[in-house]
């Protein structure tokens, strides 16, 4: 899922962010004592990307696609200068090792189209983004967050916050080691979470799954066997 997720960029209104996700205490800290904060060992650092558009922009991508000329002409013409919320499109995710801006710069330079306008707070982990896209907007979140969350930076967290819950609700406490494979779900599964709606084969999950793991080798190899009783060996 992530390798196929990994060929396609983010492009237009890009909402970058860093979030921390609870996962199991790593074998090597237990005994210790768990500390708070951003190197807590009960958190990893994941670095959540969202495209971020008017939803405007996003129904008039949809009447050309779907060869409605005149009906996109004339919504267009109707919502010039007329202000519209956003939507969120597509969404990626990645495990980090830490949040130093030159980790930032090499993951969202990979991950998101050159002519993308990169909106974020003003962590100094995004200090260097206005020098690989079309535009860099940076906002104070200090005094004013609830404003900055909800209107500049609305759907990153959103999606911080499901994606967040989602995992401890259906699997617990997860090993860092599978934390990105879970997210990589995650994402998969939300980019397409309109084609549930078609009647098209070619739009079915199950079927496209099969030939996304029939393209792609899993990277896969660690296996804790010391914890598999002979009777599960088949």
């Amino acid at each position: 899922m992530g390798k196929r997720d990994a060929i396609y960029e983010l492009s237009g209104g890009v909402e970058p962010n860093e979030a921390f996700f609870p996962i199991r205490v790593p074998e090597e800290a237990q005994g210790e004592t768990i500390r708070r904060g951003a190197g807590s060992q009960r958190q990893a650092k994941v670095l959540v990307v969202v495209e971020s558009k008017s939803a405007d922009e996003v129904l008039l991508s949809y009447l050309k696609s779907q060869d409605k000329g005149d009906k996109a002409g004339k919504f267009a013409s109707k919502m010039k200068g007329k202000s519209t919320k956003k939507v969120v499109h597509y969404i990626k995710m990645f495990v980090l090792d830490n949040l130093n801006a030159s980790t930032i710069d090499t993951i969202v330079r990979e991950h998101v189209a050159k002519n993308a306008v990169v909106i974020t707070d003003n962590s100094s982990s995004h200090v260097n983004l206005s020098e690989y896209f079309f535009r860099h907007e940076s906002f104070t979140e200090k005094g004013n967050v609830d404003e900055v969350v909800k209107s500049v930076l609305p759907w990153v967290h959103i999606v911080i916050g499901r994606c967040r819950d989602g995992v401890a609700a259906i699997h617990g406490d997860v090993d860092a080691q599978f934390l990105q494979l879970y997210l990589n779900e995650y994402c998969w599964k939300f980019n397409r979470r309109f084609f549930r709606d078609s009647s098209d084969p070619k739009y079915d999950l199950f079927d496209r799954l099969v030939k996304i793991a029939a393209l792609y080798i899993s990277d896969i190899k660690w296996r804790n066997y010391e914890q598999i009783d002979d009777e599960d060996v088949i």
